[in-house]
């Protein structure tokens, strides 16, 4: 759901996100969270499947202050991230990550592509899409994760526009609004496929621990529910 009239161009995002926004009170913001440590345990099965590989690529798709890129480094990945803020990516490259500044360059270059929180922003989802597909690596994965909006009508109908309600919708920054269906729809629409029952029960040949096992029989769960964090490869 596109639920914004009129939305910034793409000068006006970056504008928004180098000039616009203080970029101390976010860097502070962000610092100061808690990695997931659910990445570190999807990273380093990716990183298992790919052990043929000396070191795959991965790129952090809207990488922020580097949370995941930090991660992608102590499992081994050559590492490379893509953001419009110039701090941000300044913070990225003193981290010895690789910055990407025009995707064209890399075709069928991404072993891993990681799209976390970013396609809510976007005016253009689905062009943006195209392009990191046209970026994903034979046999490659992409990671897409976006807020669950699947229950903004109810939740205006009970509460009106609540605090919690408005910091859903951000309005100005967060564009679109995503279910779980329309996020498949999105992908597939590129030709990109959620995986499968099959495709897990492949990794789990791959020596994994208790813990391990236990993180991926959730994500099967997920990805055949409707989840909005969801792996998937291209289909061709």
């Amino acid at each position: 759901m596109h639920y914004l009239v009129e939305v910034l161009n793409e000068r006006g995002m970056r504008l928004l996100y180098n000039e616009w926004l203080d970029q101390d009170m976010l860097k502070a913001h962000y610092e100061g969270r808690p990695v997931n440590r659910s990445y570190d345990l999807l990273l380093g099965i990716i990183r298992r499947h790919f052990s043929n590989r000396s070191q795959p690529t991965l790129l952090d798709f809207g990488a922020g202050y580097g949370g995941l890129t930090s991660i992608s480094q102590k499992n081994d990945f050559k590492t490379h991230a893509f953001d419009l803020s110039e701090d941000k990516n300044h913070s990225a490259a003193l981290a010895g990550i690789s910055i990407v500044e025009d995707l064209r360059q890399f075709p069928h270059y991404f072993d891993f592509i990681w799209v976390n929180q970013v396609l809510e922003h976007l005016a253009n989802p689905s062009e943006v899409l195209k392009t990191l597909k046209a970026s994903l690596a034979k046999g490659g994965f992409m990671y897409l994760a976006v807020p669950d909006c699947a229950v903004l009508d109810g939740a205006f109908v009970r509460q009106g526009l609540s605090r919690e309600l408005f910091q859903m919708l951000s309005p100005h920054q967060h564009i679109n609004a995503f279910t779980g269906k329309t996020l498949r729809l999105l992908a597939e629409k590129q030709g990109l496929a959620p995986l499968g029952l099959f495709d897990y029960l492949g990794m789990y040949s791959i020596g994994l621990g208790v813990k391990e096992m236990k993180f991926l029989a959730k994500k099967i769960i997920r990805n055949s529910a409707s989840s909005t964090g969801l792996l998937f490869k291209s289909e061709c």
